[in-house]
């Protein structure tokens, strides 16, 4: 069978296969992260991270003014045979290799610009040095985008996986032999190649130079609002590294960074997983069976809640304490941050299993005015509260916010799924209950011991298995599920 046809297999077992093999892939390339993060923080500095976040940040800003998300239209388009779906795949990848070679250019003209703004001239070079990332990224196969359509994960983990270990031996290599923020960015450039060449061998697909004005007007029409919710998001999710750098420093902005990415560490595992695996399904579902979307939903969102408050729950109890242990004493005062930041990954996750299907079912145009919303209201807090409590202060910004935006997804989701409206009612209520038990438990095991190692065990533990007891306890369809679902797993 071509990879562009349709593939016969029951939408029940694609889905079951694909979130599978997403939360597979996803949990593995994390814990890879944070093996390579791990060793990476304790051969470089602080200020090492923090300038290459600035760097980031410029980056994320051209990527988020150019982006307009037309791969999306490949996974929701039905096209009606294999040479319809090479043209729209070509057309795709031409006009997003154009992109990747304005974003280049663009952010070499940024350089200098940019490292004034945050004062701090070594940004010029890290920013010249980064610049063609964009254009490396582009050349990866699309083809991969195919095998999303058909909810078969199966290469694209494996993909992922073998990228994910190449790119970690690159960066430890090069932290070791250079040990400085040199280190990061010629490791970015060199794992994207190498995320470039692995494409090609993970699926056959041979992208070529290809403009089809109504293949990209099609593409366009479905994905022209990604550009507001790219945007957007990048408000949300980088305008804090803007200000904590300008007012701070690298070195603040190192330990910022860090405690983000820990605290997010339930939403790329959580939210990513269920989310990719859970778009194309509800595409499909709304289009072909309707009747079994909202309680489809229902059913991920149940599951999604509890995962992320098991996650979140310990990891903000023990926040110093893993802190420490994992990268060392230079670090410490990310911790304090990341218990702030846990409530982020909770609520961000939550945002990302909800997302799929409203724009599976009400398309782009809501979700990009939810996005402005937040951005607006973020901007609104980010700056005063930052200004007068530093890290601490922009952590709260951003936990205002995303409470704020989970009132309105949930608006969102009686309009859109209304059968679906109370039962994930019940699942954050359940979660919320369970994080308030398991963060007071947790808290009281940590006043038992004083050496950190155990602090981290009996409070990390005791947070973990009350909440776990909680959330089991108030959920009977949570119950359900996993026992229907058991009887699957001890027979693979």
């Amino acid at each position: 069978m071509d990879d562009t046809t349709p593939t016969a297999k029951p939408l029940a077992g694609r889905v079951r296969s694909g979130v599978a093999w997403n939360v597979a892939s996803v949990a593995s390339s994390h814990l890879v992260w944070v093996v390579r993060s791990v060793i990476v923080a304790r051969l470089l500095a602080p200020s090492d991270f923090g300038l290459f976040g600035m760097a980031v940040t410029v980056l994320a800003a051209l990527t988020a003014l150019t982006s307009v998300g037309l791969e999306l239209s490949v996974i929701v388009r039905q096209f009606k045979d294999d040479e319809e779906m090479s043209a729209h795949l070509n057309t795709v990848w031409t006009a997003g290799l154009a992109r990747g070679v304005c974003v280049t250019l663009i952010l070499l003209a940024a350089a200098y610009p940019a490292s004034r703004f945050y004062g701090d001239p070594r940004l010029f070079g890290v920013l010249v040095a980064l610049s063609p990332l964009p254009l490396v990224q582009a050349l990866q196969n699309i083809g991969l985008v195919v095998l999303r359509k058909r909810i078969e994960f199966g290469r694209v983990a494996l993909f992922e996986q073998t990228h994910n270990l190449v790119s970690t031996a690159i960066a430890v290599a090069l932290a070791l032999l250079l040990g400085d923020v040199r280190a990061i960015v010629l490791g970015q450039l060199a794992g994207a190649a190498a995320g470039v060449a692995l494409s090609y061998v993970f699926h056959p697909y041979r992208p070529r130079l290809m403009f089809d004005r109504e293949a990209f007007r099609e593409a366009y029409g479905f994905a022209k609002y990604t550009f507001v919710i790219y945007l957007m998001s990048y408000v949300t999710t980088a305008a804090d590294n803007v200000v904590v750098g300008r007012l701070y420093g690298a070195g603040a902005l190192g330990l910022y960074i860090l405690a983000y990415t820990m605290a997010t560490l339930p939403v790329a595992v959580v939210g990513g997983a269920l989310g990719g695996g859970t778009f194309p399904a509800y595409v499909e579902m709304s289009a072909k069976e309707p009747a079994r979307l909202e309680g489809a939903f229902a059913r991920v969102f149940g599951v999604a809640s509890a995962t992320l408050v098991l996650l979140a729950v310990p990891l903000a109890v023990a926040a110093d304490e893993i802190v420490v242990l994992l990268y060392g004493v230079k670090w410490a005062a990310a911790g304090p941050v990341l218990r702030v930041l846990a409530t982020v990954g909770f609520l961000r996750g939550m945002l990302q299993v909800i997302s799929p299907l409203l724009v599976s079912v009400r398309g782009l145009r809501p979700d990009a005015f939810s996005k402005t919303f937040e951005a607006v209201l973020f901007l609104v807090l980010l700056y005063p509260l930052t200004a007068r409590y530093g890290l601490l202060g922009a952590a709260w910004a951003a936990v205002v916010v995303y409470v704020c935006t989970i009132a309105g997804r949930f608006r969102m989701i009686k309009l859109t799924a209304p059968g679906a409206f109370r039962p994930c009612l019940r699942s954050l209520a359940a979660s919320t209950l369970a994080a308030l038990a398991g963060l007071s438990v947790g808290a009281l095991a940590l006043g038992a011991t004083s050496s950190p190692p155990a602090r981290l065990f009996t409070g990390g533990l005791s947070a973990f298995l009350t909440t776990l007891a909680v959330v089991l306890l108030v959920t009977p369809e949570l119950r359900r599920t996993l026992l229907d679902n058991l009887p699957r797993a001890r027979r693979r």
